[in-house]
C-alpha cells in the first residue's frame, strides 16, 4: 500500500485500466510481461514512486494499449499538479499572449464539447 507521503497517479492508473480493458489484458503482471517491464513496475508507477518514467517505457505502454504516448505525459503532469494554467498553455501553443478571460472562454468551449461527446456516447 502507498505511504501517506506518496501520491496516487490517478490519471495514469485510469489510462492503464482503460487500455487494459480495451485490449483484453487481464492483469498488470501480464501488461508488464508484454512491455518487458520488471515485475511490480506498474504498481510503483501508479503509487507515484516513479515520477519520471523513461520515454521508451511510456512508448511501450501506449503501443501495447493502443493509446498515445502524449496522453501518458499529460497524465503524469496532471497527477503531479504540474499542468500549466490555461492562459500559459494557450499562449505557448498559439504563439500569442492569451489573457486569463480568453483562456477561460476557451476552457468553457472545451468543457461543452467534452460534455456533448460524453452524452453522445451514452
Amino acid at each position: 500500500m502507498a505511504s501517506v507521503n506518496s501520491y496516487s497517479s490517478a490519471k495514469v492508473a485510469q489510462l492503464l485500466a482503460d487500455g487494459m480493458r480495451q485490449q483484453g489484458i487481464p492483469t498488470r503482471a501480464k501488461l508488464e510481461e508484454i512491455c518487458d517491464l520488471a515485475q511490480g513496475y506498474l504498481q510503483h508507477l501508479v503509487e507515484g514512486h516513479i515520477r519520471h518514467p523513461r520515454n521508451e517505457i511510456l512508448e511501450r505502454l501506449a503501443h501495447a494499449l493502443g493509446q498515445h504516448v502524449e496522453t501518458y505525459r499529460a497524465a503524469l503532469l496532471a497527477d503531479h499538479n504540474e499542468l500549466p494554467e490555461p492562459a500559459l498553455y494557450f499562449s505557448t501553443k498559439l504563439g500569442v499572449l492569451v489573457d486569463s478571460r480568453a483562456a477561460e472562454l476557451g476552457m468553457e468551449v472545451v468543457r461543452e464539447l467534452v460534455s456533448r461527446s460524453q452524452r453522445a456516447n451514452e
